[in-house]
């Protein structure tokens, strides 16, 4: 073979080599430089999904261990359009049957109370969706006999929830206010009532003694008729005095723990042991 061809042929291989060795490192710089992260944030939404992970909420007590606020699990029910067809395999008294969509459609009505149409609508009407809700809240109970049915497209968020044993409200919100006006007429006009969910009830003219009981210090506030019978023991001093020469402003604003009796007129009564409260006792010399 002549020499001559020889070293074009090599010249050739070697250029071509080159060339793809030149290639490849240019690919090689686009993928792990210049797109890097672009390509890891693409792989990462491909394999990674964020949950949230809902935190159980514990039991809310009054101060003798009545359950006022207590958690309980709750789910929400979704489903995939996208992967709903017109024939749906469903689990029927234990066995596995292949049946009209909508014969699971009206089977989920049932189970979960949420109407037919309502439930079709979130399927039906954006047939290419990844997401949509049959219904939310649902208890326990509910989840499991929907579950059970075994529905491919179907899934389940957990949904934790409140419960409140007695009112929406976590029992009763209650209030009350007491005092001994520097007014003109206080037995007339005053300020004293307590009310109950949002109802008041008004209270009659109230007189305050202030005392010691061993290391405690405790005001009493009483009425003359009875209805009004309660002590309140310090816990915590809220002192503020202020003296300008001319003006002097002495401010008592305690908190501490209320115990007694409030009764209206006509027998609606609040009783109270242990709850957290406030008084006040501001007398402003100028």
């Amino acid at each position: 073979m002549n020499p001559r061809t020889i070293s074009r042929r090599l010249a050739v291989s070697v250029l071509t080599v080159f060339v793809l060795v030149v290639a490849f490192v240019i690919r090689l710089v686009d993928l792990q430089v210049v797109r890097a992260g672009e390509l890891t944030a693409s792989a990462d939404s491909r394999r990674t999904v964020e949950v949230t992970i809902p935190a159980t909420r514990g039991s809310i007590l009054d101060a003798n261990g009545v359950v006022l606020a207590d958690g309980v699990d709750r789910f929400d029910l979704t489903a995939a359009p996208k992967n709903v067809q017109p024939e749906t395999y469903m689990t029927v008294d234990g066995v596995r049957e292949k049946v009209p969509t909508m014969q699971v459609v009206a089977e989920l009505s049932e189970l979960t109370g949420v109407p037919v149409d309502t439930i079709s609508s979130a399927l039906f009407d954006d047939p290419e969706a990844l997401h949509a809700y049959i219904a939310k809240g649902v208890t326990l109970d509910v989840y499991r006999a929907v579950e059970e049915l075994g529905i491919a497209w179907m899934y389940v968020e957990p949904h934790p929830a409140r419960t409140y044993p007695n009112g929406a409200i976590a029992g009763n919100l209650v209030g009350f206010n007491l005092t001994r006006n520097a007014s003109i007429d206080p037995d007339g006009f005053n300020e004293n009532c307590f009310w109950r969910n949002g109802s008041i009830t008004l209270l009659p003219a109230v007189r305050f003694w202030r005392g010691t009981d061993g290391s405690r210090e405790v005001w009493r506030v009483r009425d003359e008729a009875g209805r009004v019978d309660v002590e309140f023991e310090v816990e915590t001093q809220g002192d503020v005095k202020l003296n300008l020469g001319l003006i002097e402003s002495n401010y008592r604003g305690p908190f501490g723990y209320i115990r007694g009796r409030l009764a209206g007129v006509t027998g609606e009564a609040l009783e109270l042991d242990g709850v957290f409260g406030m008084a006040e006792d501001f007398d402003l010399r100028c």
